[in-house]
């Protein structure tokens, strides 16, 4: 009963092993999994980080190179502010202009105008000193300038009023033709329809060629008629002298009218890249950080999982000592049982033959209680046997009571380990 008892116990045990057991190989099996993966997230998680790093440094950059143009555009506007390389007089009317105290000023040659960089210096030595004339609306208010200047001791000033400048524009057959020939330098500036006489005045007779070469090649074949200017600033002028070397004085003037819109133009473009960079190192340093979320996620599921499975082990190791304990205890007492049976078994053969013993001897009693009825022999020798075999008998009766008493202890001994 104590075995059958012990059955299900050992087969919940068993049902329990099993279950920790597959506990712990789901265990040993996402943790292999999870170490598979740890690579590959590591790799992901460098190159995500050194592109963030890379896109950072090209931020940095484009940040650097804006700070530097646009401290380069302050510098121009300050500048342009305040008129550097203007003449004293120049400077003089166009402050009184902001204050307010003289109208129908416009501005001087250089700011109604804008060429391209490549032409600048060719306009500006067009222009020379005339650069910095000064554009009025009429004749009156060009003279109350005149006055300012006289009255102030401001210095001297040309001024261009818009009622009186009428501009003629050069028109020789064969121009077009000429080797190295560029255009008439009134075509090559860019301005208000409105200053087109002064524009005209000022630059339609002027040609502008490649280099002094073809200047000096086409003043020979037009006779020397008008002024030729070189891309790079050197003259020859009408009549045939010729004007060259280092940079005017008044050169820079127009080009950095130039520079600041260019500046200007560039600062723009790179504010515009700057946000999409910063944008786009925005979200590569999200990406980059959930990526590294992931790697210290995993990282942390297998440290998780080494304890786990430190702890299922123990418990694996727990329920397999109790069931080997249960089925070692289930194991000796059916031995046990085995040899009681087998005691039992022994004892029942032994009654058995003395039983049969008995049964002898007293068919050997009766063979001699006969022989006595008949007086067939010598009474003592008679006698005698039957006391022997009385007390022979007596001896089995007493051997199968003491065998009895055994085969009940046996079987109160198998009740108790039961």
């Amino acid at each position: 009963e104590n075995i059958e008892n012990q059955a299900p116990i050992i087969e919940a045990l068993e049902k329990e092993r099993d279950e920790v057991k597959a506990e712990l190989e789901n265990i040993i099996e996402r943790n292999t999994e999870l170490n598979n993966s740890l690579s590959g997230i590591e790799l992901l998680a460098q190159k995500r980080m050194e592109k963030y790093e890379k896109m950072k440094e090209q931020e940095n950059s484009l940040r650097n190179e804006l700070h530097i143009k646009e401290s380069r555009l302050v510098m121009l506007t300050d500048l342009e502010k305040n008129m550097e390389g203007y003449q004293g007089s120049v400077k003089s009317v166009m402050k009184e202009v902001q204050r307010g105290t003289l109208r129908g000023i416009h501005a001087p040659v250089s700011q109604i105008i804008s060429v391209k960089d490549k032409y600048s210096l060719a306009i500006e030595t067009a222009l020379g000193a005339q650069i910095q004339n000064i554009v009025t609306d009429t004749e009156n208010d060009a003279k109350k300038a005149i006055g300012y200047l006289k009255e102030s001791h401001a210095g001297r000033a040309t001024f261009l009023p818009l009622t009186a400048i009428k501009g003629r524009v050069l028109d020789e057959k064969g121009l077009d033709d000429c080797y190295g020939y560029i255009n008439l330098a009134s075509s090559l500036v860019e301005y208000d329809k409105k200053y087109d006489e002064i524009i005209k005045s000022l630059l339609g007779r002027t040609v502008v060629a490649e280099d002094l070469d073809a200047a000096i090649a086409i003043a020979k074949k037009y006779n020397y008629k008008f002024k030729i200017v070189t891309l790079d600033g050197q003259v020859v002028n009408a009549g045939g002298s010729m004007t060259g070397g280092a940079k005017l004085q008044n050169a820079g003037i127009l080009s950095r009218g130039n520079q600041l819109e260019k500046l200007k133009s560039e600062c723009d473009e790179l504010k515009e890249k700057l946000q999409l960079m910063e944008k786009d190192v925005q979200s590569q340093q999200e990406s980059a950080a959930s990526v590294s979320a992931e790697l210290e996620g995993c990282k942390a599921e297998i440290t998780a999982l080494g304890e786990e499975k430190i702890r299922v082990e123990g418990l694996l190791a727990l329920k397999n000592g109790n069931l080997d304990n249960l089925t070692g205890a289930r194991q000796s007492a059916e031995e046990e049982k085995a040899q009681l049976k087998e005691r039992i078994d022994g004892i029942n053969s032994g009654v058995c033959e003395a039983q049969e013993k008995l049964l002898s001897l007293q068919s050997e009693l009766e063979a001699v209680e006969s022989e006595l009825s008949g007086l067939t022999g010598d009474r003592e020798s008679i006698s005698e046997k039957r006391e022997k075999l009385t007390a022979d008998a007596a001896q089995i009766n007493l051997d199968i009571a003491t065998a009895q008493k055994e085969i009940e202890a046996k079987q109160e001994e198998i009740a108790r380990l039961q």
